[in-house]
């Protein structure tokens, strides 16, 4: 799981599972 991305795509409010 990318924390780094997690976070950017949760501030977009798109949530992916790695």
């Amino acid at each position: 799981e990318d924390i780094f991305l997690n976070s950017i795509y949760e501030a977009l409010g798109i949530k992916l599972t790695f």
